[in-house]
């Protein structure tokens, strides 16, 4: 508490003196400080499925899916990945995207969890348990525990999102 005292007091003083970027640098300390403190939601309780877990993020035409890996109920890792000039529903863009990321997976778990409906999610799920050998679930959970993890999924999508156009600005400056 005393820590984020000083880094908005701090982002105050830069602000006031217009040194904006050095403010905007504070602003972003004080973020991961947050994201630091918060609870962490990494363990997941209750049964032991293997689960992978996709957030989105779209901003305009950029979309940006995020899958964390979850195994015997901890995280275990995760990868983004990034779309640009989209022009499909995302729905449709994250049903495609899914059945080419498990064409190659080394893995397919025993639950797909996504932060949309998809109308194929029936075909989709049959189609990964067909591929796995044993039942697969793909399934956007509405309450309950699981949906705090796709949004965790979502709030590290839109964080690449962020971080990846921040990068890229820098590099045109």
């Amino acid at each position: 508490g005393e820590l984020e005292k000083q880094l908005r007091a701090e982002m105050g003083r830069l602000a006031e003196s217009l040194r904006f970027e050095e403010a905007a640098a504070m602003r972003d300390r004080l973020a991961d400080l947050r994201t630091t403190m918060e609870p962490q939601r990494a363990v997941v309780q209750g049964a032991t499925a293997d689960r992978d877990v996709f957030g989105l993020y779209a901003e305009g035409p950029f979309l940006q899916i995020q899958v964390l890996y979850y195994r015997n109920n901890a995280m275990t890792g995760g990868a983004d990945f990034a779309f640009d000039r989209i022009e499909a529903p995302v729905s449709e863009i994250l049903g495609s995207f899914l059945l080419q990321y498990y064409e190659t997976a080394p893995t397919i778990p025993a639950e797909i969890l996504l932060p949309v409906e998809l109308e194929e999610m029936e075909v989709l799920s049959e189609l990964l348990s067909e591929k796995r050998g044993r039942a697969a679930r793909v399934r956007a959970p509405a309450r309950g525990a699981l949906t705090s993890l796709v949004r965790l999924a979502g709030d590290n999508a839109r964080r690449a999102f962020t971080e990846r156009k921040g990068h890229e600005k820098a590099s045109r400056d």
